[in-house]
């Protein structure tokens, strides 16, 4: 291996590291480019997954090969930390950087840190390392089993977040008792320039009080929730000048998603609706066009979404992006066609004069492959709309 170390140059070893360790379920959460960390890529899965213990092995591996592979590596293995265990033996990595002066350095390293505190007196130590981090990008709350004993009992801090572009929280109610980095409302305070944020789990207004919160620099809004409440807090005291981006994966009541279309339509120029079943009982589509006039790209998944049926034309959408997800409700061919029929006519229809560009997600190969989709597919391309796979492979006539 010695004697075909040298031939490589360092950017590429790193390229190479990188890819190995890969895991699509990381997306990019080991991208330091803050633009690309914010590109609307449709679909992606809800944040807040555990870092996969088996993409960290590897990395710590790589490392033990030999000594100029621990420095080719450390730059990407402390990218992604949990802190929530192994808190202490973190903060002796620090200590030791620190007696060599390079303990600086290693915080550096720290892009997305996942982490929760407990009620004891440990919970010190977590709040130590996020304090020596001042490089933080990316701020993870998981979600947590009922299962779980979690108990909260102490007040916690919270430090000063000023690089956090992205913030992953699942709301846990017990924990955010505690306060600190534990609280919604703390955390937003003191992470003023986010980019990205996401909201799961079921969070009362109590969450985030009656604060004033202002994300002069807030892109991209997903949410995740079981409840209202807090939606009605954030289009009365939140301010979101910046805001373009809105993904809800569970729906919301009517009347809260049409809060949210009052208020930040004007703004948005893409939605994203989830996968699920209760989409299908309203017309959350026709609903969101008709409050989003400067909406250039709407996703949603196929077999879970009504069809929009929009009285005017919606001259500013340019793409759509759809699922194939499948909802096991649909038993029959007849059904599945139907709906297909039912959005590729609103699509075909008028509608969307400035329509550009359909992107197919999931497996369509039945559906494109069929000779039902024929008629379809010779009609979008008599109207110069490019229809395309997820991976970029162009749907031919």
């Amino acid at each position: 291996m010695a004697g075909h170390y040298p031939t490589l140059p360092t950017e590429i070893w790193i390229e190479i590291f990188k890819w190995a360790t890969y895991s699509p379920r990381q997306s990019r959460w080991w991208s330091s480019d803050i633009e690309h960390d914010n590109v609307y890529v449709p679909f992606e899965r809800a944040p807040g997954q555990t870092i996969e213990s088996e993409t960290l092995n590897a990395r710590r591996n790589l490392g033990l090969v030999c000594k100029q592979w621990k420095v080719l590596t450390e730059g990407f293995l402390y990218q992604d930390v949990n802190i929530r265990r192994g808190a202490h033996a973190l903060r002796e990595l620090f200590d030791r950087k620190e007696q060599h002066g390079s303990h600086h350095g290693l915080a550096r390293l720290f892009s997305r840190i996942q982490t929760v505190t407990g009620p004891h007196v440990d919970s010190v130590t977590p709040i130590e390392i996020l304090k020596c981090c001042t490089e933080i990008k990316t701020l993870v709350r998981p979600q947590y089993l009922q299962s779980e004993i979690l108990s909260f009992e102490f007040d916690i801090d919270c430090p000063r977040l000023p690089l956090l572009r992205r913030l992953e929280w699942w709301h846990n109610r017990e924990a955010a008792r505690s306060g600190g980095i534990n609280s919604l409302q703390v955390v937003l305070q003191n992470a003023p320039n986010l980019r990205y944020l996401f909201l799961g789990g079921v969070p009362s207004i109590n969450c985030i009080g009656l604060a004033y919160i202002s994300l002069p620099e807030l892109q991209t809004l997903r949410f995740h929730l079981q409840n209202s409440g807090i939606l009605r807090m954030l289009v009365t005291r939140w301010s979101l000048p910046s805001l373009k981006c809105v993904i809800t994966d569970t729906p919301m009541t009517g009347l809260a998603m049409l809060a949210i279309w009052e208020t930040y339509g004007s703004q948005l120029l893409a939605v994203e609706f989830g996968k699920h079943l209760r989409f299908l009982m309203f017309d959350y589509l026709t609903q969101c066009m008709k409050l989003c006039p400067n909406l250039e790209s709407i996703s949603y998944s196929l077999f879970f979404a009504v069809a929009p049926n929009l009285a005017k034309a919606h001259r500013s959408i340019k793409y759509v992006n759809i699922d194939a997800s499948v909802n096991d409700f649909l038993v029959d061919g007849e059904s599945i066609w139907a709906i297909i029929n039912q959005h590729f006519s609103a699509l075909l229809g008028g509608m969307f004069p400035a329509l550009e560009r359909i992107v197919f997600y999931g497996d369509w190969r039945g559906i494109i492959s069929h000779q039902r989709f024929n008629s379809i597919r010779q009609q979008l391309h008599s109207q110069a709309c490019v229809m395309e796979l997820a991976d970029g492979t162009p749907v031919t006539a």
